[in-house]
């Protein structure tokens, strides 16, 4: 396959996950709306917060359960099929959020709606980034880390988009922003999906000769110690992508007081730092080697964490949130390219969805159902904000190495690929 080549099926698989990952990080971004919408109910403000935090966290416990499944049946039925169904799902998820009625209107039904369709939400989620991951991995032939940095570039846009529409949308609809930000997703979802009709069945899933009916089963009885190291190496990846994405505008919205679209426009500086970071790292570690960018990255995570997160929570101003927040996606730029190639790497192909599906998202749920809790809980305790944040931050860098060690050890014919 020509360089154009793979470089069309990294843009077309990447224009979706833009689109798909912005109607997802919605809640996070108007939380506080949101909270005040569907959660008017809850009279007292702790339990509101908490509340808040929680149903953050569901979308993100259904999703192994979700790529697990939707992994099987992309290993059966094709990755093409599996991805037009999911951006499908979420944008139908999303424009739905835009119009539902608030609490209210409709009392309790409003908020169990709502919390079921941010459940959905996690569903697609669980089957959209595997089957990119998938799709790329077995499309390109070489220079992995440049394009699975590409990809990802397009998935960190998606967190950027997602802030500055919100600030845009603030300013011409104001209290009303938060809808047509969700609805506005959901027209963008169709778009994505016509865009997804032009990809082509991958070449290794086409030549695959044998497809199991219950590809998962294989998964537990062959593959379970390469679930466990795939699971590890994703965990420092859903640290990126929850708690300095996603969980960042509701830390940070504690510390200074400030609407949600302002809080968007001054965390939009740390994602394009991401983006970028994102694809000059993905580049250069075909040059310098996967793993040895890999393992830096995530060194100097565990060195770094505390003192910026010291800097944002400690400081308190828009230009210490800037630069302690942009240090930190910068590694997470460096890390998660090199490490979704050895995700894949480690299944064939008969399961590869499935054990991406299924590792990617058992990471996602721990980070995403345990850290924001943990974190706010650690704060709460201790008096020192940055400590949660912090210790989250060094457990999650800690196994990821671990993750690099059990995929060195388990493939050890990978030390003699030059890509690596």
């Amino acid at each position: 396959m020509s360089s154009l080549s793979n470089r069309k099926v990294v843009v077309l698989s990447g224009i979706g996950a833009v689109l798909e990952f912005y109607d997802f990080c919605l809640y996070m971004v108007f939380s506080k709306e949101i909270s005040a919408t569907f959660f008017s109910g809850i009279e007292s403000e702790l339990i509101k917060s908490i509340f808040t935090v929680i149903i953050f966290s569901i979308a993100y416990l259904i999703r192994p359960f979700a790529g697990m499944i939707l992994g099987s049946i992309g290993d059966v039925i094709g990755r093409k099929k599996l991805f037009t169904f999911t951006i499908m799902l979420m944008g139908i998820c999303s424009f739905l959020m835009g119009v539902l009625p608030g609490y209210e209107t409709l009392g309790l039904t409003a908020t169990v709606l709502f919390v079921t369709l941010r459940i959905l939400q996690g569903v697609a989620l669980g089957g959209e980034l595997p089957a990119a991951y998938v799709i790329v991995y077995e499309s390109v032939q070489k220079n992995f880390g440049a394009a699975f940095g590409l990809l990802f570039t397009f998935v960190t846009f998606g967190f950027l988009f997602s802030d500055l529409v919100s600030y845009v949308f603030g300013a011409i609809f104001g209290d009303y922003a938060w809808r047509m930000s969700f609805i506005f997703g959901g027209v963008l979802a169709f778009f994505g999906y016509y865009v997804r009709l032009n990809l082509h069945e991958t070449p290794q899933f086409l030549n695959l000769q044998k497809k199991d009916k219950v590809p998962f089963l294989i998964l537990f009885n062959k593959y379970s110690l390469r679930v466990v190291a795939a699971t590890c190496l994703s965990i420092v990846i859903a640290f990126g992508g929850v708690m300095l994405t996603l969980y960042m505008h509701d830390f940070v919205g504690r510390l200074i007081d400030l609407p949600s679209s302002e809080i968007s426009f001054i965390l939009a500086p740390s994602l394009l730092a991401l983006s970028i970071a994102t694809y000059v790292f993905g580049y250069r570690a075909d040059k310098i080697g996967l793993r040895k960018t890999y393992a830096i990255a995530c060194v100097l995570l565990l060195i770094l964490a505390l003192p910026c997160f010291y800097i944002i929570a400690n400081i308190k101003t828009p230009l210490a949130v800037i630069f302690g927040t942009s240090i930190l996606t910068i590694l997470f730029g460096m890390y998660v390219s090199v490490a979704l190639y050895f995700i894949c790497d480690l299944f064939p192909t008969d399961v590869r969805l499935s054990g991406v599906g299924l590792s990617y998202n058992l990471a996602f749920a721990l980070v995403g159902g345990l850290a924001p809790l943990t974190s706010h809980s650690v704060g709460m305790v201790s008096g020192q904000a940055y400590l949660g944040f912090g210790a989250v931050a060094l457990v999650c860098a800690l196994l990821g190495l671990l993750g690099l060690f059990l995929y060195s050890k388990h493939l050890n014919k990978l030390y003699k690929s030059k890509i690596i």
